[in-house]
């Protein structure tokens, strides 16, 4: 048993270059630095996940968000997580709130990116019955309980962890769901982990570490060798955990000095939820609670032909719909449509900042630098709070 903490420090050193190994070859220094930075948060995830969460006591954790900023979370969700097991007996109870929609995935195996899971295997809050408060109850389990009438789910025996996520498009005004899980199947109290279970634990901290930054890399990596640069094309994340009903658009920005993007698209009839963001080049979403990095049905403009178009730059265009890059000229981009009653095509093309004006319909919503500042203080307020950790 590797128990001592030279043992764990041993097997962190070699993470910057081997992650650095899959980052493009002519990456920044600046890049650099914050694929590093990635790389601690991957490790403060893990120091969570891996050393605190129970499948026999579960609590919900934080699953992604602005610091544990892997695989492109959307930044109008709030992701949980907590471990299961299959052959378990488990309550799940809260409050539903006011938020778009609260969805629970039961996913499989180990927690690695790219591992399939069951993307059927499902619960949405909104189809249990609620109080008069809006408190639930639910029992999930593989078997319905000998005599229960109220909430139940049928859990899948391969179940290892549940995910959960908290859709909200009014931030400062739409209130977050409340969540508790226990297993009913063993002793209240927790008995004290032993130290052979510890360390084992956090003997896979640093190949954790590495997956949620080094998965990533190579998905970019990917898309960039399929040639799909300032366009888009469809995604499939069904069998990696998508939402339900989701379709995905992505595909990479790459701009030089004066030169910026428009995405335009028809919007469906009905929708239960879409948006648009841009990523850094590292697939993490790009700061969403200093910069509009993304912009959902709420808080997007359309102009007059009903269309939604966005404008995609380093620097400030002056339009209402500008999704803000941070100063970076090369990411991702990704557009999602969840239950809708038609999918459009997204339009991407590039062109200059400097004729921008006559690229656009005349009517399309400006945005002066006071009403900017305050756009992006609401927003900040509004993203923090929020229930993130």
């Amino acid at each position: 048993m590797n128990d001592t903490w030279d043992d764990l420090v041993r097997e962190l050193a070699p993470l910057g270059e081997k992650v650095l190994a899959r980052a493009p070859q002519d990456i920044t220094p600046q890049a650099r630095m914050e694929l590093y930075r990635s790389l601690a948060n991957g490790f403060a995830l893990g120091a969570v996940r891996l050393t605190y969460d129970d499948p026999d006591y579960p609590c919900f954790y934080p699953h992604l968000n602005e610091v544990f900023n892997f695989a492109a979370p959307v930044p109008d969700f709030v992701y949980q997580t907590a471990s299961v097991r299959g052959e378990g007996i488990y309550r799940l109870s809260g409050y539903r709130g006011t938020t778009r929609f609260v969805d629970v995935n039961f996913r499989s195996g180990p927690f690695r990116y790219g591992v399939p899971g069951n993307p059927a295997a499902r619960i949405d809050l909104d189809d249990l019955t609620r109080d008069a408060s809006g408190y639930f109850s639910v029992i999930l389990s593989q078997k319905r309980p000998a005599g229960h009438r109220g909430n139940w789910a049928a859990m899948p025996a391969d179940t290892t962890r549940l995910m959960v996520r908290h859709a909200a498009c009014d931030w400062l005004h739409e209130v977050d769901a409340r969540l508790a899980i226990e297993r009913l199947d063993v002793p209240a109290a927790q008995p004290r982990m032993p130290a052979a279970a510890i360390a084992a634990r956090m003997a896979k901290l640093a190949e954790w570490a590495e997956d949620q930054v080094s998965y990533w890399l190579g998905h970019v990596a990917t898309i960039r060798q399929r040639g799909v640069i300032n366009r888009v094309e469809r995604h499939d994340y069904s069998t990696l955990g998508g939402a339900a009903g989701q379709v995905y658009f992505e595909g990479l920005y790459e701009l030089a000095p004066g030169e910026a993007l428009i995405v335009e698209t028809d919007v469906p009839d009905t929708c239960r939820y879409w948006s648009v963001m841009v990523t850094d080049e590292h697939f993490g979403t790009i700061d969403w609670i200093n910069h509009q990095s993304s912009i959902n049905d709420v808080q997007a403009r359309r102009d007059a032909d009903g269309k939604f178009r966005a404008v995609v730059s380093p620097e400030d265009p002056g339009i209402a719909n500008w999704l803000d890059t941070a100063g970076r000229t090369r990411g991702a981009l990704q557009f999602r449509w969840n239950n809708s009653s038609s999918v459009p095509d997204l339009h991407v093309r590039k062109v200059n900042l400097a004729a921008l004006a006559g690229e656009l319909p005349a009517d399309t919503a400006r945005t002066t630098p006071a009403q900017r500042d305050r756009i992006l203080r609401e927003r900040r307020e509004g993203a923090q709070l929020r229930r993130r950790w």
